[in-house]
C-alpha cells in the first residue's frame, strides 16, 4: 500500500505519537483496517488539529513554507541542499475544506495494515 491509496476514502486520523526521532500516525479507515504510518529520522512535524479529522488529498510536495524552515535548518547546521532535497515532504488535507491538518518531513515513511477483527 501507499500514502495515495489512502487518499479520499473517507479515513480518520485517530492518534500522532512522536518517539525520539519517528513519527506514528494511527489511521481508521472506512472498512475499520487500522492502518499504522511510521516516518523515520523525522524532521518536523506541523498538525492543525489533525486528530479524529478525516483525510482527503495527501501530497508528497516539492516544499512548503514549513519545509523552507526546515531546510534553513540544516543549511546552517552541518547540512547541505541534498539532505534538504532527500526528504518526504508530506501533507494531510482535510476531505471538506482541503486545509492542511498535518505536514510530515521526514526521510522514510512505512505502512503498517492491520485488520480489526471482533469475532
Amino acid at each position: 500500500m501507499k500514502l495515495e491509496d489512502l487518499a479520499n476514502n473517507d479515513n480518520i486520523i485517530k492518534s500522532i505519537s512522536c518517539k525520539e526521532d519517528m513519527l506514528c500516525l494511527e489511521i481508521l479507515c472506512w472498512d475499520e483496517k487500522r492502518i499504522n504510518i511510521l516516518f523515520h529520522n523525522l524532521y518536523g512535524i506541523k498538525a492543525n488539529m489533525a486528530i479524529n479529522q478525516e483525510i482527503g488529498d495527501i501530497k508528497k510536495v516539492l516544499s512548503t513554507p514549513f519545509s523552507l524552515e526546515i531546510r534553513n535548518d540544516i543549511i546552517s547546521g552541518d547540512g547541505d541542499e541534498s539532505e534538504y532535497t532527500n526528504l518526504q515532504k508530506i501533507v494531510f488535507y482535510d476531505s471538506w475544506s482541503e486545509r492542511c491538518v498535518l505536514e510530515v518531513i521526514a526521510e522514510t515513511e512505512e505502512i503498517i495494515e492491520q485488520n480489526l477483527t471482533n469475532h
